[in-house]
């Protein structure tokens, strides 16, 4: 669901700060593993 243009969207977008990325990823080539560790992975 596209949430871009919702006019409810800046106020509840605060509430997921903790589970947003914003930082530009350019820096974590080939480091996805160890920002984002799975424990299913082995």
């Amino acid at each position: 669901m596209r949430l871009r243009r919702k006019p409810w969207i800046d106020e509840a977008i605060l509430k997921f700060r903790p589970f947003l990325y914003l930082d530009p990823p350019e820096g974590m080539a080939g480091k996805w593993r160890y920002e984002f560790p799975c424990s299913e992975a082995p």
